[in-house]
This record gives C-alpha cells, structure tokens and sequence, in this order.
C-alpha cells in the first residue's frame, strides 16, 4: 500500500477512517483504531460516524492541520466533508489525491 492508495471502508459509518488509513499509508484496522482512540468508542458506535474533531485529533501528530470553510485550491491530502442528497446523506469523508477530489477513493 502506498500513500493515497484505494483503502475499501470497512465499516458503515468508517468513510474518516479510511481516509485517514490512505492519508498515513496506513492499513484501515490500524487507522480504525487511531480514531477511535480519540472518539473513545467505536465509529459505528452513537453517534454515528467521526466529527471533524476527531480525525483531526487522529492525524495531527503525522499531518499539517489547517481548517478552512471556505477554500481555495486544495492540496493533496485534503480531507473534505461533504453532505447532500444519496448517496452522500448526512456528512461522509472524501481525501483529495493527486487525480483530484475523488469520492471513489474510499469505497464504502
């Protein structure tokens, strides 16, 4: 596995987790754990899913961290969330790669 890999989601509501896991170079069960250390319960555990918080507690011993709500043009290693209509109801993670914004990147 390299940095930006495809990394398949494991778990229902685990879309940071993967994104954190191809972020880090890191395997999903290795990234699931990280941020569930900082969630203190599970990713499918209520609430359901990560905050913003909560992946970025996760990686920021390992990644610059800027928080911005209204972006520009955004660098690889970007984790963004999106919310709309399906598939994407409610929030879900995406990570920006070299080929762009790819929702395809993690695959639930």
């Amino acid at each position: 596995m390299a940095k930006y890999d495809l990394v398949t989601q494991e778990d229902e509501w685990g879309c940071g987790a993967a994104c954190v896991a191809s972020l880090l170079d890191i395997s999903y069960p290795k990234a699931k754990r990280l941020v569930e250390s900082v969630k203190g319960r599970s990713v499918n555990a209520r609430p359901r899913g990560l905050e913003l918080h909560h992946i970025a507690r996760a990686v920021k011993k390992h990644v610059k961290l800027v928080a911005d709500w209204n972006p520009g043009e955004l660098p690889d290693g970007s984790i963004v969330c999106i919310s709309g209509d399906a598939p994407y109801d409610g929030d879900h993670y995406i990570l920006k790669n070299p080929s762009g914004l790819d929702g395809s990147l993690v695959q639930p």
